[in-house]
């Protein structure tokens, strides 16, 4: 494949990619991101010893980092809110015990 179609060839790969990891990750699919995690740990293997190919794709490459950075920002904010929430719980377990044996009775 010459250089200008493996360009093109990536351009849409990363572009494809990009695109179906916010989507996935906005409809709070998680094996779905985690699946086109992976795609983008290979595509990216493939362009470490290849500086020009990289440069040649730094438009697409950056709106790939921009929505991965997004991403992890999001699980962040998701992990946060879930550990605040077990706290909570765990704090007023005793309440929450005491009103379940009433709904029992």
């Amino acid at each position: 494949m010459d250089k200008n179609k493996l360009v093109l060839s990536m351009r849409k790969n990363i572009t494809l990619l990009t695109k179906a990891m916010v989507v996935a990750a906005n409809d709070f699919q998680i094996n779905r991101v985690a699946e086109l995690d992976q795609k983008v740990t290979q595509l990216l293997s493939q362009l470490i010893d290849k500086p020009e190919l990289r440069n040649a794709l730094k438009t697409e490459l950056d709106a790939l980092y921009q929505s991965h950075q997004r991403l992890l920002q999001d699980c962040r904010l998701g992990r946060d809110a879930i550990r605040e929430s077990l706290k909570y719980l765990q704090k007023n377990k005793e309440g929450l015990l005491a009103y379940q044996e009433m709904d029992e009775q």
